[in-house]
């Protein structure tokens, strides 16, 4: 009896490739996927111009946006929210221990992204310029289109938006979209955060008296960063959101929120009336309001 053992024949690296894909619609995904035929497997390297950006032997990822899969003779990245920094050469090194091959290709990162200046937290007052930065080219007849909180906000040739005294109400989700003859890109969105002192809270009152005598009082106020709030009685502290001033009174039942302050108060007597003071402050200022 004769036994054969069959061992497939040892071959290096060949018709090894690089495939691309980026969604077209919305242009937020991109796969980059390099694949070989070899005996026995190649170890994969896949470099963007001359950054290594993943290896079959180790799954550790550049940033947070890319992923990797790796498997028999397989290397793919999928890169989320692409940005034009993605674009590139994209080269694949293939080896084993019978040789070795390299191929390349060029991604275009059809995409857009926007750009904040000074920073995309900034305080109220201060000039801030959005800047949509395409990878679209810029023609001398290229559009721009600026969306806020998903919502149409402008169009122009400019690729910038000027804010020269930035408001509170500015704040929100920017992003833009630049279209000429080449085709079109949309960033995606990039939040602006307006820094801003308290405005004048707002305090109201009611009491309930079906079920025993319960006031509840409740102080709001707009402020970013929230606001840390407190309720007087005339000079008395009566509540505040900070934990390391819990309410005295075993009557007072405190509930507090972001910029928010309800206050109830059980078995309301005479000696609950009286001037509440409604007072704010986070690091960029302080407001107070009043009611008798």
């Amino acid at each position: 009896v004769v036994l054969c053992s069959f061992f497939p024949p040892a071959d290096p690296p060949r018709t090894l490739s690089i495939a691309l894909f980026q969604e077209t619609q919305e242009g937020q995904l991109a796969i980059v996927h390099c694949t070989v035929e070899s005996h026995p497997p190649s170890a994969l390297s896949l470099y963007r111009d001359e950054t290594l950006l993943a290896t079959t032997s180790t799954h550790t990822a550049p940033n947070r946006r890319i992923s990797i899969t790796a498997t028999h003779n397989s290397l793919k990245l999928e890169i989320q929210k692409v940005v034009p920094e993605d674009e590139g050469e994209y080269r694949c090194l293939a080896s084993n221990a019978f040789g070795n091959a390299t191929t390349t290709r060029f991604f275009g990162a059809q995409t857009a992204r926007v750009f904040i200046s000074p920073s995309a937290e900034i305080r109220e007052g201060q000039e801030v310029t959005l800047t949509c930065i395409a990878t679209l080219g810029t023609e001398e007849r290229t559009s721009y289109t600026w969306y806020k909180n998903a919502k149409w906000l402008k169009e122009s040739h400019e690729a910038t938006l000027l804010f020269p005294a930035v408001t509170s109400g500015d704040a929100g989700t920017f992003h833009c979209k630049t279209q000429n003859s080449g085709g079109s890109n949309t960033s995606p969105a990039m939040p602006l955060r307006v820094l801003y002192p308290p405005k004048q809270p707002v305090i109201s009152s009611f009491l309930e008296t079906q079920e025993g005598q319960l006031g509840v009082l409740q102080c709001r106020v707009d402020s970013d960063p929230a606001s840390e709030l407190a309720l007087y009685r005339g000079d008395e502290l009566v509540a505040s959101t900070s934990r390391s001033c819990p309410a005295s009174d075993p009557r007072v039942t405190v509930t507090p929120s972001r910029n928010g302050l309800r206050v109830e108060i059980h078995g309301v007597a005479l000696e609950d009336e009286g001037r509440y003071v409604c007072s704010a402050q986070n690091s960029y200022g302080n407001a107070s309001a009043s009611m008798d």
